[in-house]
């Protein structure tokens, strides 16, 4: 009897352990679900995004701004590698000036994240929201008319800290042909004096049909910065799929 009377004193105790066990289970966190805004599919037609997320400006003489503002881009581009990332090597041997030392000399202990004196940023492409900085999409409202097919374009944003004298951008349109980038177009140029921030909104190319093909974009903003001196910055857009053709 005495021995029963343990055999079930200890299935008891057994009970409790495992019940305990399950609510020590029950109890615990959860796993936290991955952030949905990772997880989001992109838009219909949507391949890739742009360049880097740090403007890197570079300090230039007031020929080399004044062809850019003249709708000669090529005069920046060669300052860039293919991947959207300055080229430091490129830019000391031509502005071997104090602010591209430090922003790009190797014998910088640490260099500098490349900015100009009013701290402006070319904005680029950060989300595939249409409406964003940089994001090349088929435009709608009074910017969509063109030759009854639409157009295209995006939206170049320049933010910058203090005033600045002038900020001007130079557009244009690229599209992808035999496995490679040619220019379409130029887009409208844009400039303003004397304000913090500039959004410029009628970037834009009429398409010829609605064939759908490759496209993408870049800006080259250039700044004339409160200590009179010239800097340059380049971005580029999304590259995207849209019904939108050349003839």
């Amino acid at each position: 009897m005495q021995i029963k009377n343990i055999g079930g004193l200890l299935f008891v105790i057994a009970l409790i352990l495992s019940s305990g066990t399950a609510g020590a289970a029950s109890a615990a966190p959860s796993e936290e679900p991955s952030d949905s805004s990772e997880s989001q599919s992109a838009p219909e037609g949507f391949v890739q995004g742009g360049t880097t997320s740090d403007t890197q400006w570079i300090e230039i003489d007031e020929t080399t701004a004044n062809r850019i503002e003249s709708g000669d881009i090529e005069a920046i581009e060669k300052y860039y590698n293919s991947n959207g990332d300055v080229d430091p090597s490129a830019v000391l041997s031509d502005f071997p000036t104090e602010a591209n030392q430090l922003a790009y000399g190797s014998s910088s202990a640490q260099r500098s994240t490349p900015k100009n004196p009013d701290g402006c940023e070319l904005l680029p492409v950060g989300s595939s929201h249409k409406d964003g900085p940089m994001y090349m999409h088929k435009r709608t409202g009074s910017n969509s008319t063109g030759n009854g097919y639409g157009t295209i374009g995006w939206k170049p944003v320049t933010k910058c800290k203090t005033t600045p004298k002038q900020i001007a951008n130079e557009n244009r349109f690229y599209r992808s042909s035999l496995g490679g980038w040619y220019p379409q177009a130029d887009g409208k140029k844009g400039s303003t004096s004397s304000v913090k921030e500039y959004t410029q909104k009628d970037v834009k190319w009429s398409c010829q049909n609605l064939k759908r093909e490759d496209w993408r974009g870049i800006t080259v903003s250039t700044i004339t910065a409160s200590d009179n001196k010239s800097y340059a910055a380049k971005q580029t857009t999304n590259t995207i799929n849209l019904p939108c053709g050349t003839k």
